[in-house]
């Protein structure tokens, strides 16, 4: 999974290199991806604490959800946006749904080698509700560096920017809420991916 989210990283990257050439995706593609893709598996590599709290099965399932993350969103940066015909509604519930159980993967490690017990449901709200603040906060962000700077983070043909924000934040927020009741059911095999 990580070589060919590598290479759906990479191929964003180039194909805006020799189209569009907005910074936004360059940058985001060919720096940040990256080195988000790999960074997991140089802390299990690299760092002996998180080698001896997690299993190998662990970085694999951290590799698979982020998988989805930048499948989804590659088209979406490069064409599907501009087609107008919504796909960021999908992009918005099914992003955060990956998302938090990627930040529930990279979490626990962190809380065994801490020595904190784990607490299920406390630790689930505690993620949506980071996650739906950084969705919230994005989406405002987003709107006022538009404003300010006359960028394009935000852009759509068939739709208002204040309609945007409000249905990304809402599908966003449906996306988490899904993703908690998914990780809420799977709790018990996460925490076997922990030695």
């Amino acid at each position: 999974m990580i070589i060919v989210s590598l290479v759906v990283s990479i191929a964003t990257f180039l194909i805006e290199l020799f189209t569009r050439s907005r910074n936004i995706v360059l940058v985001s593609y060919g720096i940040i991806v990256p080195l988000l893709i790999f960074l997991p598996r140089f802390f299990y590599d690299f760092d002996a604490k998180i080698k001896e709290v997690v299993t190998n099965e662990w970085i694999k399932k951290i590799e698979y959800f982020s998988f989805f993350i930048i499948i989804l969103n590659a088209p979406a940066s490069l064409i599907l946006h501009d087609l107008g015909f919504q796909y960021d509604r999908f992009l918005h519930f099914s992003a955060p749904f990956f998302a938090l159980i990627v930040f529930l993967l990279l979490w626990l490690p962190v809380m065994k080698i801490n020595g904190e017990e784990i607490k299920k449901r406390k630790l689930l709200i505690c993620l949506f509700l980071v996650l739906f603040a950084s969705l919230f906060l994005w989406e405002i962000l987003q709107h006022n560096i538009d404003q300010l700077f006359g960028t394009k983070l935000f852009f759509d043909t068939k739709q208002e920017i204040e309609v945007d924000v409000l249905e990304d934040i809402l599908f966003g927020a449906c996306g988490l809420l899904i993703a908690i009741l998914y990780a809420n059911r799977s709790f018990k095999k996460l925490l076997l991916l922990l030695k």
